[in-house]
C-alpha cells in the first residue's frame, strides 16, 4: 500500500449478523488440543488515501438536511441545518468505525462480499457523481454499489468470466437507475 503512494486512513472492523461459518472444530480435534479449528471471524476494511485525505472539491454529500433559520440569544437569525434522525443516525455508525453487515453467500467469485460493504463505504467517503474505483472488481460488487448510490465508477478485473458476471449485474442497475430518472 504504502509502495505505490497510499497512506492509511483508518481501519473499519466487521461485524457480520449471520455468520453463514460454522463456528466449530473438526471431530478428530473435538475436546483435545490435538489439531482444533480455531474460528475467527474478525474481518475489517482498512482505509487509504493519495495525496490528502480532505476532500478540497466538495460535492453533494449523501444525507440532505434541511435549512432553517434560528435566532440567537442576542436576536440575530442565522441558518441552521436540520437532519432527519435516521440520516444522523446512519452517520453515526458509520464514522464508528465498525460496521455491521449481511454476508453474501451467492459465490458469484471466490471472494464474494454483499454490497452492504461497498455501500457504506462509499456513502461515507464520497460525494454523489464522485468517481469510485475498484481495481480488483470480480463481480463488480463495488460497482453496482457505486451506480445505485450515483456515483461514476471504473472497475477493472483480469477474468473475463467475472467480467460477464460483473458486466451483466451492473448493467442491470444501470437501466434500473435510468428508470427511476425517467419516472421522476
Amino acid at each position: 500500500m504504502k509502495k505505490v503512494g497510499f497512506k492509511f486512513f483508518g481501519l473499519v472492523d466487521l461485524k457480520e449478523n449471520s455468520p453463514h461459518r460454522l463456528k466449530t472444530t473438526a471431530w478428530g480435534s473435538w475436546m483435545s488440543p490435538s489439531s482444533p479449528y480455531i474460528y475467527n471471524p474478525k474481518e475489517c476494511v482498512i482505509l487509504a488515501y493519495k495525496h490528502d485525505r480532505v476532500k478540497k472539491i466538495k460535492g453533494e454529500p449523501e444525507w440532505k438536511g434541511e435549512t432553517i433559520e434560528v435566532e440567537n440569544e442576542n436576536g440575530i437569525v442565522k441558518p441552521k441545518v436540520v437532519y432527519k434522525e435516521e440520516d444522523k443516525k446512519e452517520f453515526m455508525n458509520l464514522v464508528y468505525g465498525e460496521w455491521d453487515y449481511f454476508a453474501d453467500t451467492r459465490q458469484l467469485t471466490k471472494a464474494t462480499f454483499s454490497t452492504d460493504i461497498p455501500s457504506k463505504a462509499i456513502k461515507i467517503l464520497s460525494y454523489k457523481n464522485d468517481l469510485v474505483l475498484d481495481p480488483f472488481c470480480g463481480s463488480a460488487t463495488t460497482l453496482v454499489s457505486a451506480e445505485i448510490l450515483h456515483r461514476r465508477w471504473i472497475g477493472i478485473e483480469q477474468s473475463s468470466k467475472y467480467c460477464d458476471i460483473g458486466r451483466e449485474r451492473v448493467q442491470h442497475f444501470v437501466e434500473l437507475n435510468k428508470q427511476s430518472k425517467i419516472n421522476f
